[in-house]
């Protein structure tokens, strides 16, 4: 990976300086290296600040199309404002075909509606760079803004995808993303001269290269194979061939005056109403070193967020008393139970932008003592840094969805650590889901770092 190396003493020190732009070392470093090429990934960390280099790495007078959730586009606004002033920012719905010196801002739904309605089959795009924001949301090939932004892409003169999880959730997501930016073949090729191996597709490959091997389950007796795959260890020339085309550096790298976040695990009695669920979908689990199927567990998942609720406004109710606190959770229901208390707001996925942004604004300037926000609506777009405590009443099975929120709290001149405080039922199945979700995390590690 192309990183910086950080230094061996852990010390408190100042924060990283800028230069008479605005942007740090590591920054000016990053839009450079975006600069020289037209596809690339920068994965940087969540909160390090990814869109000023995006932003700078455009030339003089250059055109651009910005693809990002559709909560981001204010934000997209006024960050070229501030970056870019020169350049004018247009918050396209329809998406049409910026001239020189404009940049148009669509979300991912209204990339998809152009493509359907043909809107971008004939115009002249060639001279447009591409920036999709929050890029592992194409990682899925089926999906039709994956299919979308694809296509935009090949029309365009480039495309640079932004995302501080590039994989989410199991090495698939990666390949997914490097496909969508046209890098997968640089990653993955087909011959490797240094193990003397060649394959048949660049799929092929990226299989080979994550020990993969197709998964079974046990139907009526007999053993089945399903059309998925379980991943082992990256071998080791992953990462220098994913340093060819993504730049990737982490908060410790480039502020290591920033504390590491610290984790505290809250065991919740599980109801003895579901216990018994429970412990048939334990008995049916398969494999111990993957989740649970998603659709089994799907309705005990939902029962078990609604039975800590209770718990959950208490344990709040002790952690907003020593300051601001984010609430977390993947289900809106232990959420909604947050509109009574005091001093708070809530953000779900259904929340209008408008609200939503008044909601954090009051949060951040201390009008608000605790904001409650699901995992899929508070994880884009989002600065929650006023606060440096967080309690997830339950998790995502998608471990980079769970990182994403974390980061929410993070701000590159923040010195005090942020605590995370994850809920967890005391029945085996949940705590080893835990476990699972943690040796995914740790895979992720090992990939990208």
């Amino acid at each position: 990976m192309r990183s910086f190396s950080p230094p061996l003493a852990r010390l408190p020190e100042p924060a990283p300086r800028v230069d008479p732009a605005g942007l740090r070392p590591y920054q000016v470093v990053g839009a450079q290296w975006l600069s020289t090429r037209k596809n690339a990934l920068l994965s940087d960390d969540p909160r390090v600040g990814k869109t000023a280099q995006l932003l700078r790495a455009l030339p003089p007078g250059a055109s651009a199309i910005v693809v990002c959730p559709a909560v981001a586009r204010l934000v997209w606004r006024e960050e070229i404002r501030k970056w870019r002033p020169e350049l004018t920012a247009v918050v396209s719905t329809p998406l049409y075909p910026p001239r020189r010196g404009e940049v148009a801002i669509v979300s991912y739904d209204g990339l998809v509606e152009a493509v359907d309605r043909q809107r971008i089959c004939h115009q002249p795009l060639a001279h447009a760079q591409v920036i999709a924001d929050e890029i592992h949301w194409c990682k899925s090939g089926g999906a039709q803004r994956t299919q979308a932004v694809r296509k935009l892409a090949r029309r365009c003169r480039g495309i640079w995808g932004a995302s501080g999880t590039p994989l989410v959730g199991t090495p698939e997501d990666l390949w997914g993303v490097l496909v969508t930016l046209g890098l997968h073949e640089e990653v993955f090729p087909l011959d490797m001269e240094s193990t003397r191996e060649w394959f048949d597709s660049h799929h092929a490959a990226f299989l080979a290269a994550f020990n993969a091997r197709r998964m079974w389950i046990r139907r009526n007796g007999e053993l089945v194979q399903l059309n998925r795959w379980k991943y082992g260890e990256p071998a080791e020339w992953v990462r220098e061939h994913l340093s060819r085309v993504m730049l990737r550096r982490t908060r410790a790298d480039v502020a290591p005056h920033l504390p590491p976040k610290q984790y505290v695990t809250l065991p919740v009695p599980a109801p003895d109403d579901l216990r018994e669920h429970l412990d048939e979908l334990a008995r049916r689990w398969e494999d111990p070193d993957e989740l649970p199927p998603f659709e089994a567990m799907a309705g005990a998942r939902a029962a078990l967020a609604r039975s800590r609720i209770r718990a959950a406004l208490q344990q709040a109710r002790i952690m907003a008393e020593a300051g601001p606190l984010v609430v977390f959770s993947a289900h809106v229901e232990p959420l909604t139970a947050f509109r009574l208390f005091p001093r708070a707001g809530v953000i779900v996925g259904a929340t209008p932008d408008e609200e939503r942004d008044a909601l954090i604004r009051k949060f951040q300037r201390s009008q608000l003592a605790l904001l409650a926000v699901s995992i899929g609506a508070g994880g884009v777009a989002i600065d929650l840094s006023r606060a440096s405590q967080a309690l997830f009443v339950d998790l995502s099975w998608t471990p980079g969805d769970n990182a994403q929120a974390e980061d929410r709290l993070i701000s590159m001149t923040k010195r005090e650590p942020v605590q995370v405080t994850r809920m967890v039922s005391d029945h085996p199945l949940d705590l080893h889901v835990l476990g699972v979700l943690a040796r995914k995390q740790e895979l992720i590690g090992k990939v990208v770092g």
